[in-house]
């Protein structure tokens, strides 16, 4: 477990403020002495992969992190078939956070946890506990912030699903918008006791929402962009909703680019795979870049899925990538609108709208190309030309050892054999967080074989391909982080490994991401 802050860097635990603490015997405890701010808080998940999630630290209060351990039986790739291994970690759906004073008593703190575990539960089910009683602890000022913020999360909650968030009370069937207007109020007054205090990018999202639903009708209320990830997974998707027509709300940050490729479901919070930020985001063309092309490439998109249809949607579907099929299959479900809900589709993938642009760029280019080669198959009246498949390096068989780093030991952890070499040149970009990288099989092979580089699998593909002249076959990508790099070259049925954060002339970033 390790705590970072807004600059990616790892804070210190001060293991000896947690002695003296009367834990159980299956119990540890973590304590970081940091200033005010938001941090990310990874983790080893049970799945055997590290996590990540947002975690506020308050001015004047501790923030209290309380993880549950589990073990988890994982199905991993072995040869032709599946290997069963039992993994530990903690169960990030169980999580519990919630803050504190120095001076408060046990007994209030195990209440305030079980009143958090209630609230968060109806954040993950839609449901509602606001009782009168819950209601007059919530507009006490000084209860503890993050209890009154999943307090105001339900309530947005609540009225975006035009349900009472009162428990037991129904819908009003008059006076709509002066019942709402009353819970705006409140869920506002709930979110902030003084100015000096935030709780970062989940109490801005929520004053984006309770802002549209008020009767000012005003979006973007208070702080106008977020470059971390909210806590709570709700959050998240109000955020990605208001990205739609402002693009920039959502800032391209390494923790943000790794939620959109890999978040996973630990309702009611938002964790997601801390290696998914390795890779760069591809660039998009400038005609691509700004809001209202999104609406464009729908259109274009839904065009290609009626074509689709026309095709056949599960033979389509196997020649595409899992995240080009998913934004198919989602636009597919609304090739009958007038108007296609775009804010619903980009809700369904959980991208903001930069990365919403890529997808669906992404998902245009690969439906082109397999409806290209299924009209050059009917022309000729058969199924087309039958490429032979290249041949794989058994690697591909042997099971990932590293989740975090799936290439690690499948290709024998070496770099050098039989006189070829996998090597790597570092250079700076304009962006000092990303390193452009040069991947280099030198060794010999006449001019004109192939090598491939087996890279992280947060890149799109994660296998490119070079051709050796002179005896050198490169390719470059660009990361934020360390990975295992695995080299085959098929002539010679060879493989190399080599592992960029092991390196000694590696930059700082990817010796420690």
């Amino acid at each position: 477990m390790r705590l970072y802050n807004e600059r990616d860097v790892a804070m210190r635990a001060d293991r000896e403020a947690g002695r003296g603490v009367d834990l159980q015997q299956d119990e540890a405890i973590r304590y970081y002495d940091v200033p005010p701010g938001t941090f990310l808080l990874s983790f080893a998940a049970q799945t055997g992969e590290t996590m990540q999630q947002t975690v506020p630290a308050l001015p004047g209060r501790r923030t209290f992190v309380l993880c549950e351990g589990s073990t988890a039986k994982v199905l991993v790739a072995a040869g032709q078939g599946f290997e069963q291994l039992i993994r530990a970690g903690i169960d990030p759906a169980r999580t519990v956070i919630v803050s504190v004073r120095g001076d408060e008593t046990d007994d209030r703190i195990r209440e305030r946890v079980r009143l958090a575990r209630v609230l968060l539960h109806d954040i993950a089910t839609g449901g509602s506990s606001l009782d009168n009683s819950l209601l007059a602890i919530l507009d006490n000022p000084t209860t503890d912030p993050l209890l009154r913020l999943y307090g105001a999360a339900t309530v947005v909650a609540r009225l975006t699903s035009r349900q009472s968030p009162l428990a037991g009370e129904t819908w009003p069937k008059r006076g709509i918008g002066a019942f709402r207007q009353q819970w705006v109020e409140r869920a506002i007054a709930w979110l902030r006791v003084d100015k000096a205090m935030t709780i970062g990018p989940d109490e801005t999202v929520l004053r984006w929402r309770l802002g549209e639903m008020g009767n000012s009708r005003r979006r973007l209320q208070g702080q106008r962009r977020i470059a971390r990830p909210p806590m709570l997974a709700q959050v998240w998707r109000w955020a990605v909703e208001a990205s739609i027509d402002e693009p920039a709300v959502i800032e391209q940050t390494a923790a943000i680019i790794a939620v959109t490729r890999s978040a996973v479901g630990a309702e009611p919070w938002l964790c997601w795979k801390a290696a998914a930020a390795k890779a760069a985001p591809s660039a998009l063309p400038p005609a691509r870049r700004s809001s209202a092309s999104i609406y464009k490439l729908v259109a274009e998109a839904m065009t290609k899925a009626r074509e689709i249809g026309s095709v056949g949607l599960d033979a389509i579907l196997e020649q595409l990538t899992p995240e080009a099929g998913a934004a198919a299959v989602n636009l597919g479900k609304q090739i009958n609108q007038v108007r296609p809900d775009i804010a619903e589709l980009a809700v369904s993938l959980g991208l903001p709208a930069s990365a919403l642009l890529r997808r669906l760029n992404r998902t245009s280019q690969e439906i082109d190309a397999v409806l290209a080669n299924s009209d050059g198959a009917d022309r000729k009246g058969s199924k087309g030309v039958r490429v032979e498949a290249p041949i794989s390096p058994p690697a591909m068989s042997r099971p990932i050892q590293e989740p975090d780093d799936p290439q690690k030991g499948r290709f024998g952890g070496i770099a050098e054999r039989h006189h070829f070499v996998l090597s790597a040149q570092f250079f700076a970009t304009r962006n000092p967080g990303w390193t452009r990288i040069r991947l280099t099989i030198a060794g010999p092979a006449r001019d004109g074989e192939l090598a491939r580089f087996y890279v992280h699998d947060s890149f799109v593909p994660p296998e490119l391909e070079g051709s050796f002249l002179k005896g050198r076959a490169s390719v470059e990508v660009t990361a934020w982080g360390g990975f295992t790099v695995g080299g085959w070259i098929p002539s010679a049925k060879l493989e190399l490994e080599l592992d960029l954060a092991q390196m000694p002339d590696a930059p700082e970033p990817i010796r420690t991401r």
